[in-house]
């Protein structure tokens, strides 16, 4: 068995390790946020093309036919 001193300093070093990865996924992830930022400012990205808005009407259409069938069957009405 480890004496406690020996186990809080390699419980201490796994907190460093994590730590440090943590930092270094982090700056990683700004850095891609920088750049993604930079293209949207230069109209590279998040420009509508157009068929986002077809779409969400299309989803928006099939959720609420969605919604009326299941209420319809939860509370037993018959349309007829």
């Amino acid at each position: 068995m480890m004496d406690e001193q020996a186990y809080n300093e390699e419980v201490i070093k796994g907190f460093e390790t994590d730590a440090a990865s943590r930092v270094a996924d982090r700056e990683k992830q700004e850095a891609h946020d920088k750049e993604i930022q930079q293209r949207i400012h230069s109209g590279e990205e998040g420009q509508s093309v157009g068929w986002d808005n077809r779409v969400a009407v299309i989803m928006l259409g099939f959720t609420c036919l969605v919604t009326v069938v299941l209420l319809l069957m939860i509370f037993n009405w018959d349309p007829r």
